[in-house]
């Protein structure tokens, strides 16, 4: 049985760089938005590109999350 503990400290790192990805995200907006309409609409478009990238890469790190607890089990 896995303790919840356990279960916490690996998800953390997780909960940890989204929670600053979204704080880069919001203070990159914010910065791109007081420029004008035409760096706005850069921004967005990067960001789209960017976002696209990232849901690939969370989808490896769930598979690498999993692969670590798999290995605390046994």
């Amino acid at each position: 049985m896995v303790s919840y503990a356990v279960i916490i400290c690996i998800g953390g790192f997780l909960l940890g760089r989204t929670m600053a990805v979204l704080f880069t995200m919001t203070l990159a907006t914010s910065m791109a938005a007081r420029q004008g309409a035409i760096p706005m609409a850069g921004h967005q478009i990067l960001m789209q590109i960017w976002l696209a990238t990232s849901l690939l890469s969370d989808a490896l790190a769930l598979a690498g999350q999993v692969v670590k607890l798999l290995k605390h089990l046994d």
